[in-house]
């Protein structure tokens, strides 16, 4: 059981991780799209929730390597970090590159 709790909350963090790389250029093709800025919220608690979760079902399921405590928040505090790096450097990029289209 709490395998599959562990599983579930992983996917999810995923999933938010993977929204992160992709938020720069879903922007960027709603405005060359529609011709006007677009909003999207990032909300970086999530992630950071849902890693907490995961940390403590691992704990709390005494996972071995690579699923111990310690590997599951470091991969994933990197992961989160990594994509909001991105998110900021290929947000600046793509709004560069569309600021040069003239859109």
């Amino acid at each position: 059981m709490m395998k599959s709790l562990f599983t579930v909350t992983a996917a999810l963090f995923g999933a938010k991780v993977i929204w992160n790389l992709m938020v720069p250029y879903v922007l960027a093709i709603r405005r060359a799209r529609y011709d006007r800025k677009a909003g999207i919220s990032v909300s970086p608690a999530i992630e950071w929730v849902l890693l907490a979760v995961t940390v403590g079902l691992s704990w709390a399921g005494s996972f071995s390597r690579p699923l111990n405590p310690l590997a599951v928040s470091a991969f994933g505090a990197a992961a989160c970090l990594a994509s909001y790096l991105h998110f900021v450097v290929a947000g600046w990029l793509v709004g560069w590159i569309a600021s040069k289209w003239g859109r």
